[in-house]
Formats: C-alpha cells, sequence, structure tokens
C-alpha cells in the first residue's frame, strides 16, 4: 500500500509538468492507431491531461493498478486454503469444534478487508494529494472507482479461492487464477486490435472494468454490477462447497 501510495505522488509530482505539455502531447497521440490506443486503455476522446480524472485514470489504474491488484487477490487466495494445506497448517484449524463453513468465512473476509482496505488507499489517497497540490477534482467519480475497483479486485480474489479449494499447493492457484486473468488481458487487447475479433472484449473483465470511463467520465454501467457480482458469488460459492466436501489429509 506504502508502494502505491508513493506512486501516486510521484504522478501528482509531474503532473504539472505534463500538463503543461499536454497539446504537444495529444497531437503526438492522433499519430498513433486509434484502435491501438484504445486497446491500451487510452480513449481519443477524453484528453489524458484534460483532468487530473483522464490522467491517472490512463497512468495508474488500466496498468499499475491492475497489476497489484492481480498479485494481491492471487496471493492472498492462494495461501487462504492451499497454502496451509501445502505447509500442513490447516490441521490445525480442522482440530478445532469449528465446521469447515465458518472456517471459509473467517479466511475470506479477513483477506476481503485488506483487498478493500487497498482499495479505500488507492482511490480516495488521490483525492488527498489533489488537495495538497490544490487541483480541482470531481469527487463522485472517485466514489464510482471505488466501488468499480473493490468489484474487479474480489472477482479475481474469489476466482482465486475457487481454485485453492481445489488444489493442494499454491503454486497451481498461482499459475491458474494469475494465467486466466492475463489470458482475459491477452484477449481484451487482440480484441480492440481486430475488428472481427471484437465480440472477445465482452468474455474479459477488463472490457467491464474500464478505468477511463469510470474514474475520467463518471460512467460506470450497471452491467459492471452484474459481471463482478455474479463473478464473486458463484466462485465464492463453488469454492465454499468444495472446501466443505473436499478430503483433506492432515
Amino acid at each position: 500500500m506504502l508502494f502505491f501510495f508513493f506512486f501516486v505522488f510521484f504522478f501528482f509530482f509531474f503532473f504539472p509538468s505534463f500538463k503543461s505539455a499536454s497539446a504537444n502531447f495529444n497531437e503526438l497521440l492522433k499519430s498513433y492507431p486509434q484502435t491501438l490506443l484504445k486497446a491500451f486503455g487510452y480513449d481519443p476522446e477524453t484528453p489524458i491531461f484534460g483532468s487530473v480524472e483522464a490522467y491517472i485514470s490512463v497512468e495508474n489504474f488500466s496498468f499499475m493498478y491492475q497489476i497489484l491488484v492481480v498479485g494481491i487477490a492471487a496471493s492472498f487466495s492462494s495461501w487462504a486454503i492451499a497454502g496451509q494445506i501445502e505447509k500442513k497448517t490447516m490441521s490445525t484449524l480442522l482440530s478445532l469444534p469449528i465446521n469447515r463453513t465458518k472456517i471459509f468465512f473467517a479466511k475470506y473476509f479477513s483477506n476481503a478487508l485488506i483487498i478493500i482496505l487497498f482499495n479505500i488507499v488507492s482511490i480516495y489517497s488521490i483525492i488527498i494529494f489533489c488537495k495538497l497540490y490544490d487541483v480541482s477534482y470531481s469527487s463522485g467519480h472517485y466514489h464510482k472507482m471505488f466501488v468499480a475497483s473493490t468489484l474487479f479486485s474480489m472477482a479475481i480474489y474469489s476466482l482465486g479461492m475457487f481454485f485453492s479449494s481445489l488444489f493442494r499447493d499454491k503454486g497451481k492457484v498461482l499459475f491458474f487464477s494469475v494465467g486466466i486473468v492475463l489470458a482475459m488481458y491477452a484477449i481484451y487487447v487482440i480484441s480492440g486490435l481486430k475488428e472481427n475479433l471484437s465480440d472477445l472484449k465482452y468474455g474479459t473483465f477488463f472490457y467491464y472494468f474500464n478505468s477511463t470511463s469510470i474514474l475520467a467520465k463518471g460512467i460506470m454501467p450497471n452491467h459492471l454490477y452484474l459481471v463482478f457480482g455474479g463473478t464473486i458469488i458463484f466462485f465464492s460459492s463453488i469454492a465454499l462447497l468444495v472446501f466443505a466436501k473436499r478430503d483433506i489429509s492432515v
């Protein structure tokens, strides 16, 4: 979290310099293929330095934030069940007079609270820097971004919990959960570059978690709740069922 906080500070430190050269930079972007820009999170209709929200959405949330979220969510989920089975520490929990459902929810929500805290710091620290540097901002956009970011990260975390309930070592959990998310990102980029493959973007998380649309424009489509909410409920429910019934030798 401290690293991310410093990263936001770094962006704000150089924001005035970048904004002063925004006209030249926008002209440079016009020379690039529009499909390529959209594939990597750039919206030609939203100037990057037109507002701090547009700037941060591209420089931070279109790549760096996503890397950190995937790493955090996959790491937490891999240790929650599979990691403890691998290290032979699950036996201590299973020996207690507590049913597996309670154990699962205790692990699930303890990690979820940390992920939510990470999103609070990631999103609302920007407002702090806006006030420190006397930069105008749209507070409503950050509330929407917090909701979207939390749902996005929890969807990845729930997917990881599903694999953690299936496997006995955290390496496999990391391989499958991170691998699927990376495959989604690759598909999303390809769908933006190839017109005949554009429909593939609907099967990825990154189409619905559009930081430029949410943070810069304040637009959060309703299907975002359906996709991420459905993913969270589905994979966490399956993870609970598998963990409650699987044979775990201790």
